[in-house]
């Protein structure tokens, strides 16, 4: 019986550190202004027509703070 506690403690406790936060990335780390390359649409209907934003004059920014606050601005053409 102790056995089995023991064995449950150990599965729960390996569950739990599974759970964790592994890509060690803080919001900190990603603060600054990110501006998109490419907008990409892809037809739904035929996967091979696309159409990218950016090259017809759009443009995506995203600015993230390091205190967890963000800006996203679209602006289209």
């Amino acid at each position: 019986m102790k056995l089995r506690h023991l064995t449950t403690s150990a599965l729960a406790l390996v569950l739990m550190t599974a759970c964790s936060d592994a890509t060690g990335v803080e919001p900190a780390d990603l603060a600054g202004t990110w501006t998109a390359s490419s907008i990409v649409f892809t037809s739904v209907e035929d996967g091979t027509v696309t159409a990218d934003l950016v090259t017809d004059g759009a443009t995506l920014t995203l600015v993230l703070g390091a205190d967890n606050t963000f800006t996203l601005t679209f602006t289209e053409p």
